[in-house]
């Protein structure tokens, strides 16, 4: 899956488009609806419990992270941990650009 993300980055950078992501981390979600569901939580308790901010924001970070290294722009979007998505606003020292649609 990285590689197709990083590819993703890179087909961007050339074509100058801008790469939307809505990042949450798949092999976490996975972990914890196991547990859930090991718990046998009622169907609707498990999107809440499954999904928790930190799952976007470990998510998000990283997808940052490579489009920073990348010098490519990314709009996040649906991001719920709203303090991390304060943070994703602030450029970094090189000028990248992270937008944040909440």
């Amino acid at each position: 899956m990285m590689k197709h993300w990083l590819k993703a980055l890179h087909v961007q950078e050339i074509w100058g488009a801008l790469c939307t992501v809505h990042a949450e981390n798949g092999e976490l979600v996975d972990h914890l609806q196991e547990k859930i569901f090991e718990r046998e939580l009622p169907d609707q308790k498990v999107i809440p419990f499954s999904r928790p901010p930190e799952v976007e924001g470990e998510a998000a970070n990283r997808a940052i992270r490579f489009a920073q290294m990348l010098d490519v722009p990314l709009y996040v979007v649906h991001n719920s941990w709203l303090i991390h998505s304060m943070k994703l606003q602030e450029p970094d020292a090189r000028g990248s650009v992270c937008m944040v649609k909440y």
